[in-house]
């Protein structure tokens, strides 16, 4: 079923610089909140923006923040802020259904280039795991074969058995599985730059000015990836490998 209420539970905000300055960065994320629960959704969005705007970062603020766009028929901003949240809470049901049901209402349906079987997976997995996730486990098992080397070096039978050396070389296998992974993941969000188009319809040029060809049109929603700038002007990729030139204020960067 899907969920539109804000979350709650959850309230992690990151940015010593704003908090320094005495702001109640909890008290007004649950005002906004109170406030969208209320259908008070543009007193809603005012709070939740505010938030953003002083540079706090968490999957709750942009999840709350996608709703409100969402609820405000913005559907553009409703992606582009739910695409922030998957960087936080990226296994979340409600907001990959919520994403899911936003992205039903774009208007461009662009099938992605095919990609080899492995690399597929890959980009499953490291779609469906958050780097907070793959963090945890990293740790997890580094700490599980820590433990298990020290009960060796102590002589303890239980794991100088063969239990205990599968136990302790899966650990090892799960470890370097899990810390390959989470520097992938990192690489990916540190160099890969997507954007969601946030105009309702956008002329994708063959040069970056506005007298050039125009190669298609392409409209709110459409999640995209940047290439490179010049001056107010940014080269972009479509899901199925096409490039072109808009204006860098049509779209909204995750």
């Amino acid at each position: 079923m899907l969920n539109y209420a804000p979350l709650f539970a959850l309230f992690w905000l990151f940015t010593p610089s704003a908090s320094a300055q005495g702001i109640d960065a909890a008290g007004k994320f649950n005002e906004a909140s109170n406030l969208y629960t209320a259908g008070k959704y543009r007193e809603a969005l005012a709070l939740y923006a505010a938030l953003d705007s002083l540079g706090y970062q968490s999957g709750e603020l942009y999840y709350n923040l996608g709703n409100t766009y969402y609820k405000l028929n913005q559907v553009g901003k409703a992606i582009l802020y739910y695409e922030k949240a998957r960087r936080f809470i990226d296994g979340d049901e409600d907001l990959q259904t919520n994403l899911e049901l936003a992205r039903s209402r774009t208007q461009d349906k662009i099938p992605e280039l095919p990609k080899f079987f492995l690399e597929a997976l890959l980009d499953n997995v490291l779609d469906f795991l958050s780097l907070g996730v793959l963090g945890f486990f990293a740790l997890l098992f580094l700490y599980g074969t820590a433990a298990i080397f020290i009960f060796q070096l102590r002589d303890l039978f239980a794991f100088n058995s063969f239990v205990g050396q599968l136990l302790k070389y899966t650990f090892l296998v799960l470890f370097a599985l899990s810390l390959v992974l989470f520097v992938l993941k990192s690489s990916r969000l540190a160099t890969q730059r997507d954007a969601i188009i946030l105009n309702p319809v956008v002329n994708l040029k063959s040069e970056p000015r506005e007298q050039s060809t125009t190669i298609s049109v392409i409209h709110e929603g459409l999640k995209v990836q940047i290439s490179r700038k010049e001056s107010d002007w940014i080269e972009i990729k479509l899901p199925d490998g096409t490039k072109g030139w808009i204006e860098q204020r049509a779209v909204g960067e995750i």
